[in-house]
């Protein structure tokens, strides 16, 4: 427990984290920036200031790779990969291929300089699973956010037929 109940107002921590709401591009970004914690140990809070230095220095020397070309949040969708037989609008399908992209770039380039940015590799992780997302959804649709013709045999054939 915090003493006093009001330390948050007090410090005026309650205006930081509205700021860091306002500045979210995303709903589920500023919801998590309202429910930011405090942080108490010492161990933690150095941690989170290695990370803020690291990301900012990543920023100015890497800033392509900071850049992410997803415009539309989807963490909302997500459980919907959970769900046998659920299939995503063509849109949602180009807004996550562009997130994953966004995504294995910055991890590609931050591994690669790892003894620069050691934390921030510790963040990004070294899995093949941003690619491989990559390829499955690539697969189906391409960059204008169309489904493609052989993303499955049996559509390509239902194309065929039509055309």
């Amino acid at each position: 427990m915090i003493y006093p109940a009001d330390f948050v107002q007090v410090v005026g921590f309650d205006r930081i984290r509205q700021k860091l709401k306002q500045a979210c591009r995303y709903e589920t970004s500023a919801t998590a920036a309202e429910h930011l914690p405090l942080l108490n140990s010492r161990k933690e809070i150095e941690l989170r200031f290695a990370e803020m230095d690291e990301w900012q220095s990543f920023v100015d020397k890497h800033p392509s790779a900071s850049q992410f070309e997803g415009t539309r949040d989807i963490l909302p969708w997500l459980p919907g990969l959970e769900v046998e037989n659920f299939f995503f609008a063509e849109d949602e399908l180009l807004a996550m291929l562009l997130v994953v992209r966004s995504f294995s770039l910055l991890q590609r380039t931050i591994v690669k300089h790892e003894t620069e940015f050691p934390v921030l590799c510790q963040l990004a992780g070294q899995s093949n699973a941003a690619l491989e997302a990559d390829e499955i959804i690539f697969s189906v649709i391409d960059l204008k956010g169309e489904i493609r013709n052989n993303a499955t045999v049996r559509y390509g054939k239902l194309n065929s037929e039509i055309e």
